[in-house]
């Protein structure tokens, strides 16, 4: 690590860690498990485009990331990459919703707008899960990284994701207060909100000059290079077939809520105490 980065060491990290608590607290709102399949399952009858939408959000972080990589090896700061990249998202989102608001009234039109505006934003996450991923590699020693991730894990998809849990859960049980397609408006509101300070929190790091530029090789170099990475390193082949056991793993997820809602007769408001579950479930592996 730089002396540069060493300096501001203690501020990059509690910024790091605030940004994940913060922002993962908030895409819990918007994940593939439950609220966003029960959303779309109100606006399109086909089960397929309800497991595409649902995993739309998600599914960009890594389409794009081989062919940015090519772009950003010969960038000594990344920051600026994430700050741009991240403020096309965020404003991305915040056009969905207000097109939602204005156009609550004719589902089908929000359910359009949803492809293409959230999956835009999709498409941006991998441009700035690059930046992101590139920078903590130089501003979180590797000693401290373990640390840096638990308490990321612990606060952004335990404890602050139970407490939205619980908002999310007071909405959808009460329709009265918070009618459709309100209530879900409101949640996904409150999750852009939620978002977007743990981005203004990550792009306060500091960030030090990366000392070992590369300059950019032609394509089809860079393709070579990408092949013989993935030829000689087994373990990271290894690691790439795991990756992709897991998405496929995946898959399945946004349907569970969607079967239990038709199979089982469970009400609207089940949805708000499956999240709760969820989360709960997942606060060993985080401790």
């Amino acid at each position: 690590m730089t002396d540069e980065g060493q300096q501001h060491l203690r501020r990059n990290f509690l910024l790091g860690v605030a940004n994940g608590v913060i922002f993962m607290a908030g895409s819990s709102l918007l994940g593939p498990a439950v609220i966003l399949p029960q959303f779309l399952s109100t606006i399109f009858e086909s089960k397929m485009i309800v497991g595409m939408g649902a995993h739309l959000i998600v599914v960009g972080w890594s389409l794009p990331q081989v062919v940015i990589a090519y772009f950003f090896r010969s960038l000594r700061h990344k920051k600026p990459a994430y700050i741009i990249g991240n403020s096309t998202r965020m404003a991305l989102i915040g056009v969905f919703l207000l097109c939602f608001l204005i156009f609550q009234e004719r589902p089908r039109v929000v359910g359009i707008l949803f492809f293409v505006l959230m999956g835009s934003a999709s498409l941006v996450a991998g441009f700035v899960g690059l930046a992101y991923q590139d920078i903590v590699a130089r501003v979180i020693p590797s000693q401290k990284r373990g640390m840096y991730i638990a308490y990321r894990a612990f606060g952004g998809t335990g404890v602050m994701a139970l407490v939205v849990g619980f908002f999310a859960k007071h909405v959808l049980d009460n329709p009265a207060a918070y009618p459709y397609p309100g209530n879900y408006l409101l949640i996904f509101t409150v999750a852009w909100i939620m978002m977007s300070v743990g981005v203004v929190a990550f792009s306060l790091i500091r960030e030090p000059a990366e000392r070992d530029v590369r300059p950019r090789p032609r394509l089809r170099t860079y393709i070579f290079e990408l092949y013989l990475i993935v030829k000689r390193d087994h373990d990271f082949r290894r690691y790439l077939v795991v990756r992709m056991v897991r998405a496929c793993e995946g898959l399945a997820i946004p349907f569970y809520i969607v079967y239990a809602r038709h199979q089982f007769g469970l009400s609207g408001k089940a949805v708000g105490t499956f999240l709760l579950v969820g989360i709960v479930a997942t606060l060993p592996a985080a401790i």
